[in-house]
Formats: structure tokens, C-alpha cells, sequence
């Protein structure tokens, strides 16, 4: 089970990741990798993650850092949706769930947070919680852990009670 777990969730990291870092890529053919001079590369120097790489010119690192980091929230809604194809029989609303699932969980955590945080503020690259690129990516490395753990526990317990029960 552990194994299936892993792999859902690293092949929609990288397949993300990939996803992205093509796609500026490809942008990159007729545009710079970065515009300096706008408000947005600006804020991102001084407030947002992932800026060692911008502030070294390492823009293809910083796409696909910016990939793998939403690759992340990516794994984590496929991992849940795996779960629940466990339980849920309809097929269309377990491919539903991730879009169900995100909107859920952004809208409790604005609620618990009185609206300071939200799904799109921890896991976008462009957004730095601590001020800190590690710790913010350990943040998001941490929930990941979480949500499989709890994901891949809630997998054995479906699964003990069928083989058992």
C-alpha cells in the first residue's frame, strides 16, 4: 500500500514539475526568463521562496523548484482521491474529489485562520510564510508527510476491514 502511495504521489510531482518547467521552456523561446524590471520578479526577490535561485540566475531551477513545490499539493489531492476510490464506487466523483477536496480545505483553513492563510499561500513558491525558503518548504514538505500518513492509514483500515471483515 505504501508503495502505491508513493508512487501516485511522486509521479504527480514530477509529471507537475515537468509540466511546468516545459512550459517556461518553451515560453522561454521568445521571452526572457524573467522580467527584472516588473513589480512581480521585484516582490519576489524581497519577499518571495525560492529567490536564491532567481537572485543567481538559476531560472530553470526556479521553475522546476517552483514545479516540484506545487507538485506537492498536486500528490496530495491524488493521494486523497486514491483513498477515496477505496470508499466511493462513483468513479466521476472520485476524479471530482481533488477540485472538491482543495476547495474544502482552502475554505477551512480560512475560516481557522481568519482568512490570513489559504491552500494558495502555502504551497505558491511565489509566497514565503517565515521569511525563510527552507522553512517554508519544509512546511509543505511536512504536510505532504502528514496527508500520507493519514491517507495511507484511513487505505489500511478500508483494507483490514475487507479481507478481515
Amino acid at each position: 500500500m505504501t508503495a502505491r502511495l508513493l508512487s501516485i504521489f511522486c509521479a504527480t510531482i514530477l509529471s507537475t514539475a515537468l509540466g511546468v518547467f516545459l512550459f517556461a521552456g518553451l515560453l522561454h523561446i521568445r521571452l526572457p526568463w524573467a522580467d527584472r524590471a516588473g513589480l512581480q520578479y521585484d516582490h519576489i526577490i524581497h519577499a518571495g521562496g525560492l529567490r536564491i535561485f532567481l537572485t543567481h540566475g538559476m531560472y530553470p531551477a526556479y521553475y522546476f523548484c517552483y514545479g516540484l513545490q506545487y507538485g506537492a499539493l498536486v500528490g496530495i489531492m491524488a493521494v486523497w482521491a486514491a483513498c477515496l476510490s477505496i470508499y466511493v464506487p462513483n468513479r466521476m466523483l472520485v476524479l471530482s474529489a481533488p477540485m472538491i477536496l482543495y476547495y474544502f480545505m482552502d475554505y477551512a483553513l480560512a475560516e481557522l485562520s481568519s482568512g490570513a492563510l489559504s491552500m494558495g499561500l502555502i504551497f505558491s513558491p511565489s509566497n514565503n510564510l517565515f521569511l525563510n525558503d527552507l522553512l517554508s518548504v519544509l512546511l509543505v514538505i511536512g504536510i505532504a508527510f502528514v496527508n500520507l500518513c493519514l491517507a495511507g492509514k484511513m487505505m489500511l483500515i478500508s483494507l483490514r476491514g475487507k479481507i478481515y471483515g
